[in-house]
């Protein structure tokens, strides 16, 4: 289920300040960047707004996952540029990019080590991946740990649109450092950020499933329960703050939103 392995998870429906707080167990607090600023206008209660220049969200620094995912909505208010609605990279290391290019394609690339000169493989999307540019968008990257240009997906609303290779024939060696996680900003490149608002946030160490990427999409459209609130877990039992068991079954593990 869409707690295991979560490593972050950031609502962002704080009305002031700072630091997004991690919804997970895990106490990953961010850090908003610049100007980046809460707006009532998120995709679910608040969001955060971004100028488009180095505005962004700051997670932790992690060593990346042999699988992992990484997600979050972005509604972009222009286009134009390259800008980075997601990734796990800093201005020292890079372990996966991903960027919105100015004819709304969506690049993905795994680094088989930190630096941008170093072999990297990706996939991309046909231009103009978002279909609607201007509204509000889910966008998902998922890494399996493999070296194939098919080990890396993109998602957008809950549908695979990556279709073409790109970047080198094939990595040996994924990022073995402690790298940042980042939403709506790329560290290192300036203009980078998004220019509009993002949204639910979050990353986990392990490959998403199909139906767990739609239920985050159906979350932030209306279309089912909001798993991350108190109440859906009022039934379950809670063992060492990590272990969910609802009627004797094990349903979670881990990492538990509250």
């Amino acid at each position: 289920m869409l707690l295991d392995n979560m490593l972050l998870y950031y609502k962002l429906d704080e009305t002031s300040g700072t630091n997004p707080q991690d919804s997970s167990v895990n106490a990953r607090h961010g850090t908003l960047l610049e100007n980046a600023s809460p707006n009532t206008g998120g995709k679910i209660n608040y969001g955060v707004a971004l100028d488009g220049w180095n505005d962004g969200i700051l997670g932790p620094s992690l060593k990346p996952s042999s699988g992992c995912t990484l997600a979050c909505w972005v509604k972009q208010s222009s286009i134009g540029g390259y800008k980075s609605p997601l990734g796990w990279r800093d201005a020292t290391n890079t372990f996966i990019e991903c960027y919105i290019d100015p004819n709304n394609a969506i690049y993905s690339y795994v680094y088989d080590t930190g630096s941008s000169t170093i072999t990297r493989t990706g996939r991309f999307t046909p231009v103009e991946a978002l279909p609607t540019g201007l509204d509000w968008h889910h966008i998902a990257v998922t890494y399996d740990g493999g070296t194939a240009y098919t080990s890396i997906k993109i998602y957008v609303d809950s549908v695979q649109v990556d279709t073409s290779n790109i970047g080198g024939a094939g990595i040996t060696e994924v990022q073995n450092q402690n790298v940042t996680i980042t939403f709506g900003h790329q560290p290192g490149v300036s203009p980078n950020s998004i220019a509009g608002l993002v949204d639910e946030c979050g990353a986990w160490a392990r490959v998403l499933s199909l139906e767990e990427l739609q239920t985050l999409y159906n979350m932030g459209s209306g279309l089912s329960y909001d798993l991350f609130t108190a109440s859906r877990i009022n039934s379950y039992t809670l063992i060492d703050s990590s272990i969910l068991i609802d009627s004797g079954v094990l349903v979670g593990k881990g990492n538990l939103i509250f």
